[in-house]
């Protein structure tokens, strides 16, 4: 009899975790999982699905581009032969490689994590050029993405690399620091940067890390940037996205109150309550800890 009641509960318990984690991942996980891939750019007239010597690309087509066709395949001849280097980790580099007079940006990331180099997993490359694309089509400016490639062995992925264009302009922080306070240019651009912040949460899209250093200013039009850990959620109501969203909203705040005067914040406040109706503050008073 014992026997028998250890084993119902030992199945009920089971099933509710079963329950649980499949609520949580219906609930949770991104929306665009599934819809990131390789496949889905194939059918598009506008791009190229190429594979070569191991490595699988998707490139615009656009004949103004066709002079990165040697880097499709040798996307690792750009981090050799380029002196001008943005960023030097061993998980992620970026470069700037000019190509017959043309300034690329390239992004490489190398898989370091288990699931990230199974293929039915999307790269972060290719979120990057996914959500690139899609922000385009949104009117949320960022540096435009030229090609996606992966380098690939059988079922497993190696390494991802992004080709954009290259911007010459600042970043949020050093940005900020060269504009003159309560200046008609600034207040442009504290006005563009909370649109684009607004668009996002009106799409359920979630940026991931949401700082003043993610926004790169050209002139007075700031574009967003690093968008590797990008997620379009169907929900909201869940705590864990409701938790990652306020974060996100949260560094975005924090940033813009570190780098801006007085009177400069004060228009930021009545922006964004206007726009996101509530007041910075709420999002600053949130209760979950940082990592």
């Amino acid at each position: 009899m014992f026997k028998k009641k250890m084993k119902i509960a030992f199945a009920v318990g089971f099933v509710m975790l079963a329950l649980f984690a499949f609520g949580k991942f219906i609930f949770t996980y991104p929306d665009d999982y599934f819809q990131i891939g390789m496949r889905h750019f194939k059918s598009d007239s506008g791009f190229k699905y190429q594979v070569k010597k191991g490595y699988t690309s998707i490139s615009r087509n656009d004949a103004s581009f066709e002079s990165i066709e040697p880097l499709l395949s040798n996307p690792e001849s750009a981090f050799v032969n380029s002196e001008d280097w943005v960023k030097d980790q061993y998980i992620r580099s970026i470069v700037v490689c000019e190509i017959q007079g043309k300034k690329y940006l390239v992004k490489r990331h190398l898989n370091y994590k288990l699931d990230q180099y199974f293929l039915h997993n999307p790269s972060k490359a290719l979120r990057s050029f996914y959500y690139g694309c899609k922000l385009d089509s949104m009117g949320i400016k960022n540096p435009r993405s030229i090609a996606v490639i992966e380098k690939r062995r059988g079922l497993l992925r190696l390494a991802s690399y992004h080709v954009m264009e290259f911007i010459p302009g600042l970043i949020g922080d050093d940005f900020f620091k060269t504009q003159d306070p309560q200046s008609p240019e600034l207040r442009e651009s504290i006005a563009k940067s909370v649109e684009i912040v607004r668009k996002l949460d009106e799409a359920k899209i979630i940026h991931g890390d949401l700082r003043v250093k993610h926004f790169f200013y050209l002139g007075n039009e700031p574009y967003v940037i690093d968008l590797d850990t990008v997620h379009h959620y169907r929900f909201r109501t869940s705590f864990f996205v409701k938790k990652q969203n306020f974060k996100d909203l949260k560094r975005f705040v924090l940033g813009m109150k570190a780098n801006l005067k007085n009177e400069d914040y004060e228009y930021f406040e009545k922006l964004y309550s206007s726009c996101m109706r509530k007041k910075p503050e709420e999002e600053l008073l949130v209760k979950y800890k940082k990592k």
